[in-house]
């Protein structure tokens, strides 16, 4: 598998990011 361990970290921040923003209360 092509994994690239940057690519994840990046994309975890920017979830995180977002539940700030949205405080996590909503959910999809």
């Amino acid at each position: 598998p092509s994994y690239h361990a940057e690519s994840a970290k990046d994309g975890w921040q920017r979830m995180l990011e977002w539940f700030k923003q949205y405080g996590g209360k909503k959910s999809l």
